[in-house]
């Protein structure tokens, strides 16, 4: 009875050992624009949304619908964009400037539930979301100067 349970011990922490082996090599195999963004300014965002669409890669579709609605606020001055800023202090510039505020906070919520959990996004799911990306990108568009 004991030899089994050592060798049940010995099989589970072999399956665990496997198991992270295969984690780790697919975080790897992460698309490049997964990885920490250097000039968001350069992101051709319509390009990578289709590339993930079509992969139907639903989580790294909320990560590029983020980084397209910080993209947006960033060209229009709402808020100065910066590679080692976090999303706190984004949402603190908005804040400050009483802008967008409690929009983009649901979504900051969304995106880092989503992208930060590693969970699979199932498509209704992704739609909630992005309804709410598309809404904040249509008050974005109607707040531009002409």
């Amino acid at each position: 009875m004991i030899l089994g349970a050592v060798g049940y011990i010995l099989f589970l922490i072999v399956k665990n050992l496997s198991l992270n082996r295969n984690v780790k090599a697919s975080k790897t195999t992460l698309p490049v624009y997964s990885a920490p963004v250097e000039n968001i300014r350069e992101l051709e965002i319509d390009k990578l949304l289709r590339e993930a669409l079509a992969s139907g890669n639903y989580r790294l579709a909320v990560r590029i619908y983020f980084l397209g609605m910080l993209k947006r606020l960033d060209e229009a001055g709402f808020i100065l964009w910066k590679k080692d800023k976090t999303n706190r202090d984004y949402l603190s510039e908005l804040f400050s400037k009483e802008l967008y505020f409690d929009d983009v906070k649901k979504l900051t919520l969304a995106y880092e539930q989503v992208w930060y959990g590693e969970h699979d996004l199932p498509l209704h799911r992704y739609e909630e979301i992005i309804i709410s990306f598309k809404a904040i990108d249509q008050k974005l568009q109607s707040s531009k100067p002409a």
